[in-house]
């Protein structure tokens, strides 16, 4: 099946967050979420769509998202460790905030094509680390094997970050439901 990559549009927003919340679970502010990134220069989404063939209309079946921080405060991700604090302070921090697909199309490439779309536009913003967190959910639909196959190393691990972001944003976990209780791994590269 052929696919579509390109940046995504308000009008797409609906199916986006119908997939986010397929892949991973109930998030009642990704609606505004995603408008809002799409909106603001800073913030970079795209998404894979399957082509229309014989009147079938085409979907998206892949997203992914990523912004840049010039002024990201490290403590915030201290619960991953010091490392993580030194590793982000004084940087331009690009982030990798979302990869998903559908599961069907999980061994299609597609998520390895986003990432690399990702990481050439974050290139473009002058970044000097990229950095993003994997969430361990217990399957194998995680993000982990694309950031070590692209060089990036383990910096941290956290129980607690994946906690307090569902009870601050109202998350509901796919796997263990709200709040999340999910491991999150903290990836990081220099550039």
């Amino acid at each position: 099946m052929k696919f579509l990559v390109r940046k995504a549009q308000i009008e797409d927003v609906p199916e986006i967050v119908n997939l986010m919340n397929q892949i991973f679970g109930l998030n009642p502010k990704a609606e505004e979420q995603f408008k809002k990134w799409i909106s603001n220069e800073n913030f970079c989404v795209q998404i894979a769509k399957t082509k229309t063939i014989h009147n079938s209309p085409s979907r998206v079946v892949g997203i992914a998202s990523c912004y840049v921080n010039p002024s990201l405060d490290p403590q915030k991700y201290a619960s991953y460790g010091p490392a993580v604090v030194e590793f982000l302070k004084d940087q331009m921090v690009g982030f990798f905030l979302t990869l998903a697909t559908e599961p069907q199309y999980s061994t299609k490439g597609i998520g390895l094509e986003l990432a690399k779309m990702q990481r050439d536009w974050l290139l473009t913003k002058n970044c000097t680390v990229l950095v993003g967190t994997s969430w361990e959910n217990g399957t194998q639909n995680n993000s982990s094997h694309l950031f070590k196959k692209g060089g990036f190393q383990n910096l941290g691990e956290s129980r607690e970050f994946m906690t307090q972001q569902s009870l601050q944003n109202g998350y509901e976990c796919s796997i263990c439901g709200h709040p999340c209780q999910c491991k999150a791994v903290f990836y990081g590269l220099k550039i």
